[in-house]
């Protein structure tokens, strides 16, 4: 929608983007609309009442899609909260009766909004869903397919290149990772030549809590590529570790001599409440500091 879809003399209002990827927020629609344009969209589905239309209640695809979009609201948007909770309320009552594809659809819509997930993790759900569609085209079908399949294959060999602990393996990665990872290795080789024999297989951990460390950046540089939000749930289970605390915590171990034993590397990997506690301070405490800093 650009300006001139405006009606004449309507005032643009800038709409707050509560701090999303603003991507998501690229649209004029999104970005500048008029209060008339904003209310006529969702309250054309009311009725004279102001609640919204029962008859909305049988028609589940497009009860989806009004979820979907719902979900596109800022802060404090009452008319999106209400569109929301009512859509949500109808969908879960009617998810009993639905058939697939269309009960996949929904569940995946009611655990998490279309547009908050990771579009290539959707794509394979979706992949299914198309499938069973009778208008489906098999060209399409194989093509996402084969598109899936071959990113796949491409992030399990780098997940694979980026966990191998050879030097050989330098060449394998990219240009601007190689100093680090030499200088990581030349890093642990030092640390081999100080401890004491009986004391080599510490080192095993702590590669173990590196490798950990750089699959969470990974994975968050996928999301940061992709402009994909993930849960509360998702991003503390790889934010706890990308903070690198856990992994601190076994490197403080390491040259501790006799005091250090096994027993205490398995029980420090295992990621213990003491340590998952200290890192959700050090994750909080990270966040703010960045906020205040950057804002």
């Amino acid at each position: 929608m650009d300006l001139l879809s405006l009606a004449p003399g309507d005032e643009v209002v800038v709409r707050k983007s509560a701090g999303y990827h603003p991507s998501v927020w690229g649209d004029y629609f999104i970005l500048h609309a008029s209060p008339q344009t904003q209310a006529y969209v969702f309250n054309k589905f009311k009725d004279e009442g102001g609640s919204f239309m029962r008859i909305l209640g049988s028609d589940v695809k497009g009860l989806l899609s009004l979820y979907n979009a719902a979900h596109l609201g800022t802060h404090r948007e009452i008319i999106l909260d209400e569109a929301i909770s009512f859509t949500r309320n109808h969908l879960l009552s009617a998810l009993g009766d639905l058939k697939p594809p269309l009960t996949i659809q929904v569940s995946l819509a009611l655990e998490t909004p279309l547009y908050r997930r990771m579009r290539r993790l959707l794509a394979s759900d979706y992949i299914f869903i198309y499938q069973e569609d009778a208008t489906r085209n098999e060209v399409i079908l194989e093509l996402a397919k084969l598109d899936f399949n071959i990113l796949q294959s491409l992030h399990r060999q780098e997940l694979k290149n980026i966990s191998l602990w050879d030097v050989k393996a330098v060449h394998q990665l990219p240009e601007y990772m190689k100093d680090y990872f030499l200088k990581l290795i030349h890093a642990f080789e030092e640390f081999e030549t100080l401890l004491a024999l009986d004391e080599k297989y510490r080192l095993y951990y702590l590669k173990e809590a590196m490798k950990a460390v750089s699959k969470a950046y990974f994975e968050e540089s996928k999301w940061c590529a992709q402009c994909y939000v993930p849960t509360l749930e998702e991003h503390l289970q790889v934010s706890l570790i990308s903070i690198a605390y856990p992994m601190l915590k076994c490197a403080s171990f390491v040259g501790m001599e006799e005091i250090a034993t096994e027993e205490v590397f398995k029980w420090i990997t295992s990621f213990p409440k003491i340590v998952q506690a200290s890192a959700i301070i050090a994750r909080i405490m990270n966040d703010i500091t960045s906020n205040e800093v950057w804002s």
